[in-house]
């Protein structure tokens, strides 16, 4: 109610208003890029499939579109019914005309649709306004797009993330300087969740020990509610918004190689050795002060990706490696605070509000 009142009042006012909700990711102007076919109307909103998302849209102060919220607000006043289901009965079966022009009143006329302005709406192009929820994606557009919407309801890093991770970033700097540091397996999940939290104790202190950005390695990188996705198989409001260590998509370097021309990645594959010096040999790396026999310092200098195997990493201490990181990287009173996973990684298939990892704020 608060949202169809707020809109209301600025409609009253005499102001447009170009609305997005908390989950929408802004790339661009969404008012400055904006086209559309007819400039003339009143109402542009966003598409979901055929229907309308009432999650963005821009309004002029009109009869048509004051009578739109007028009507949501006796609907769900009277019935408590969802929002997005309200406007799209309205838009497909009433029109609003004036009936007392000295109080400006409008009555609710049924008929068969919304014909000719000034009663025409016109959905804003799904390419440029994308709706993540309805699979309508393009995945090469360099980040060319100007919102999305459906990425994150909380947290401040995660939609940004899921836009990189799915479209990829405009920005060549991006894509020619950084380092990174992964781990040799897809994981599957969540029956993978404690060996993603184990490898991302020690991946997330050798990132932020050598500088390097994590990239998480996976192959389910096209759908922003599978639960495989690279973005929802750690939680980056944690590791990036908390812990300060960056997060590359998986596609970051095939990125780089066919959009800016950056040279394939130089991968090297470490091994820790016996549990009994593979701490020790941690802590070089780290240092970039290879321990390692037949790795030197150079290469490891000049990797572009350093990538660590998965069972070596399962079998050291979690507490020695947590006295290495120290309480900056999440290790206090003995014991890691909390766990480096999405909180919502248990569910397999989840809607926009539970992408988020919004289970610690």
């Amino acid at each position: 109610m608060g949202k169809i009142e707020a809109v209301l009042k600025i409609l009253h006012e005499g102001d447009a208003i170009f609305w997005f909700d908390a989950d929408v990711f802004i790339n661009k102007h969404p008012y400055k890029a904006m086209k559309v076919s007819n400039t003339n109307l009143k109402f542009y909103i966003q598409a979901e499939g055929w229907q309308p998302n009432f999650g963005v849209f821009l309004a002029y102060p009109d009869t048509f579109t004051t009578g739109i919220f007028e009507y949501m607000k006796v609907e769900f006043e009277g019935k408590l019914q969802f929002d997005q289901d309200i406007l799209k009965y309205y838009l497909k079966t009433h029109k609003n005309t004036i009936v007392n022009d000295k109080t400006n009143v409008t009555d609710i006329i049924d008929c068969n649709g919304i014909c000719g302005d000034p009663y025409d709406y016109e959905f804003l192009p799904k390419y440029d306004y994308i709706n993540l929820m309805t699979g309508v994606y393009h995945y090469n557009s360099r980040g060319n797009h100007v919102l999305a919407h459906a990425t994150c309801v909380e947290g401040m890093v995660l939609p940004e993330i899921v836009m990189t991770s799915m479209f990829g970033s405009p920005h060549q700097e991006y894509y020619m300087k950084q380092k990174t540091v992964s781990v040799n397996y897809d994981f599957f999940l969540p029956t993978d969740k404690e060996k993603v939290d184990r490898s991302m104790q020690t991946l997330v202190y050798f990132a932020k020990k050598t500088g390097r950005s994590i990239r998480v390695v996976s192959k389910y990188s096209n759908h922003v509610i599978f639960c495989l996705n690279s973005f929802r198989i750690i939680s980056p409001d944690y590791v990036t918004g908390k812990l300060g260590v960056q997060i590359v998509e998986d596609k970051y370097f095939v990125r780089a190689h066919n959009w800016f021309g950056r040279s394939l990645p130089i991968v090297v594959n470490v091994t820790l050795g016996d549990p009994n010096v593979s701490l020790s040999n941690l802590q070089g790396l780290a240092s970039e002060q290879s321990t390692i026999e037949g790795l030197s310092k150079e290469e490891l200098m000049l990797a572009d990706e350093v990538v660590f195997n998965l069972t070596e990493l399962l079998l050291l201490d979690e507490h020695a490696v947590g006295k290495l990181a120290g309480e900056q990287l999440g290790y206090i009173n003995g014991s890691w605070s909390r766990p480096f996973n999405c909180y919502n990684i248990e569910k397999e298939i989840a809607g926009c509000t539970a992408i988020c990892d919004g289970g610690h704020f």
